[in-house]
């Protein structure tokens, strides 16, 4: 179970999405991390650059742009819940 949830709000710019999921996933323990993708409503190859990452990262998926706010909320939402700690 993770105990770190990183929540990313996206809207099209793929080629930075990319760019910082690939760095991440280099970086983070995945026994103890999660990686949460909001896409936003996003209008060009994001959606399908994402279903790239399956298996790696959690999507979710907006069908228009709701804005940063509500996108970071519902990454949270999505989050697993954590164990808490002693």
């Amino acid at each position: 179970m993770p105990v770190c949830s990183i929540i990313i709000p996206v809207f099209n710019h793929a080629s930075v999405t990319r760019a910082g999921l690939n760095r991440l996933l280099q970086t983070v323990d995945y026994k103890s991390t999660e990686i949460i993708v909001v896409d936003d409503g996003s209008r060009d190859i994001t959606p399908r650059m994402l279903r790239g990452y399956e298996g790696m990262i959690k999507v979710v998926t907006h069908q228009y742009n709701t804005g940063f706010a509500t996108a970071c909320n519902d990454g949270a939402l999505a989050a697993s819940p954590m164990s808490v700690l002693p």
